[in-house]
């Protein structure tokens, strides 16, 4: 269009590979002189050293299953020595000729076909194929092979990743709940490095007769802001649908097959981890504080009720005051103290919460609920306040100032380091203790506590006074102490707005517990 006249297949080859020495002779009009390249065995491209697709294909090649290939780097388990893809075609292909393939042949295919399709490629043409399956209920089986990126053309990310192609996070379609929303109803996970978990699935399924997905997640092994996990064996994770809100999305891709996202439906998921622990499972839920609200039934009758050993990290457990007045956690304490087998706790820094964490796992019965809070002034990994020489240890509390004064303040949580601060910081003569232990409090421990104070303020970040106060009261009045206890905790529902004017209306800010101890 520029009048420029061009050349090009009329010197070069329309087909084949462009070599140096190919353009140099259609170019330079130049004869070389090569010597025969020596006769060595050849080496085809094969999948990488611990590349997660390998061990799928070594399960197909052992039980001789027929696999239509898809388009990328899996494309590789044609070669040998894994053999085990037989046809090729386009991307998206082997799903809707899978689909074709056992229409075709009904029972003569039962059990020996499966389609095989990377996560990135089933973006990009897969959807409309496996629609079909579901829609036309062809007796298929589709195995997804995800490792988390696009790998064939340079580890790009794709809508199931959680990132943009700029690497900035963004949305991330989760491939169980698509498949389920196509009308599949057999749709499972399984860690490609856990082969006889492989062996299983395609076994199990392909024996159905109904169509089915099997999702193969394990991350490319050439990511490098990927850690490899080994496979958990006996932990159970559950989240009712907060991955990201809880900061938790990333396990599920480290740990694919203990790791189980249950969508907005907090009942399942006390329910689910029940199950598991019936089946001798280590089992943690991710809550939001509010959340688990809807799920005090089966905390009583499916967990409480048979003492199973259940461990609860219960986030927003504390004012939320970017999320809004639903979201503040002042009232789980207040209920959750009506549940029988349970042990309520909240640690102070990151440490206390791996000793908790461990603490849990080695437990053999009864419910376990950590606190911990999302806020502008808390920092859990911020160790310049740690009692280093301080362990967790059943029911004991930490004393955090011990200057044998005549007041003392008792609380919980990472609060208690905003505490000692203005304590420090106004130069006031009182003992501040971090209880840790919310609930099923050593008697013996707390009555030598209060023997020796005059005030002992309880402040607790939460609605009521049901919660320490409750207990440390019930020891002093069954010992016939001297002490005065003070309960100090929000009043009132607490609405929007910044944290110190929420606890200055509420009169929670340290202000008002001097007023406390002048007071009395």
């Amino acid at each position: 269009s520029w009048g420029i006249k061009c050349i090009g297949k009329e010197i070069f080859t329309v087909q084949g590979e462009y070599s140096a020495n190919m353009i140099r002779k259609a170019v330079l009009k130049e004869d070389l002189e090569l010597n025969a390249a020596a006769k060595v065995p050849a080496r085809p491209p094969i999948l990488c050293p611990g590349c997660p697709h390998r061990s799928v294909y070594s399960v197909l090649n052992k039980l001789k299953i027929h696999a239509a290939g898809d388009i990328g780097c899996y494309t590789l388990g044609a070669v040998a020595p894994l053999a085990a893809m037989d046809v090729t075609l386009c991307m998206g292909a082997s799903i809707s000729s899978i689909h074709g393939f056992n229409k075709a042949l009904g029972e003569e295919s039962q059990g020996k076909t499966v389609a095989v399709i990377g996560d990135s490629t089933f973006m990009h043409s897969g959807m409309t194929g496996l629609a079909n399956i579901a829609y036309n209920q062809s007796n298929s089986t589709v195995i997804i092979l995800d490792n988390s990126i696009t790998g064939m053309t340079g580890h790009q990310q794709n809508p199931t990743t959680g990132y943009n192609i700029k690497g900035d996070p963004a949305g991330k379609i989760n491939l169980e709940a698509l498949c389920r929303a196509m009308g599949f109803n057999r749709v499972r996970v399984v860690d490609p490095y856990d082969l006889a978990a492989c062996d299983q699935a395609i076994k199990e399924e392909l024996a159905v007769d109904e169509p089915s997905v099997i999702i193969s997640r394990r991350p490319c092994a050439l990511l490098k802001y990927v850690k490899h996990n080994k496979p958990l064996k006996n932990i159970i994770i559950i989240n009712p649908a907060m991955n990201i809100g809880s900061g938790f999305a990333k396990m599920l891709t480290d740990w694919p097959n203990n790791y189980f996202d249950v969508g907005i439906c907090e009942e399942h998921a006390i329910s689910k981890a029940s199950g598991a622990c019936l089946a001798n499972k280590k089992v943690f839920v991710l809550f939001y504080s509010t959340f688990l609200q809807r799920s005090y039934d089966q905390l009583i009758h499916d967990c409480a009720r048979l003492n199973l050993n259940l461990t609860i990290l219960l986030d927003r457990s504390d004012v939320a005051c970017s999320e809004g007045n639903s979201h503040h956690g002042i009232f789980d304490v207040g209920y959750l103290k009506t549940i029988p087998n349970t042990t309520i706790t909240m640690p102070r820094n990151f440490n206390q919460l791996n000793e908790l964490l461990d603490w849990a796992y080695h437990k053999n019965n009864g419910i376990n609920i950590i606190r911990y809070p999302t806020a502008p002034f808390i920092n859990l990994e911020n160790e310049q306040e740690t009692n280093n020489n301080f362990q967790i240890q059943e029911k004991v509390p930490e004393f955090i100032i011990n200057n044998h004064a005549d007041y003392l303040i008792i609380t919980y949580g990472p609060y208690t380091d905003v505490l000692k601060q203005a304590i420090i910081n106004k130069n006031q003569n009182i003992d501040l203790i971090n209880a840790i232990w919310i609930n099923n409090l050593d008697e013996e421990i707390y009555q030598d506590i209060l023997k020796q104070y005059k005030t002992v303020v309880i402040y607790e970040r939460i609605y009521s006074n049901l919660g320490l106060f409750a207990e440390i009261n019930e020891i002093k009045n069954k010992f016939n102490l001297t002490c005065k206890l003070i309960p100090c905790n929000y009043k009132n529902f607490v609405g929007f707005g910044q944290l110190d004017v929420i606890d200055h209306n509420q009169e929670m800010d340290f202000e008002a517990l001097k007023k406390f101890f002048t007071n009395h």
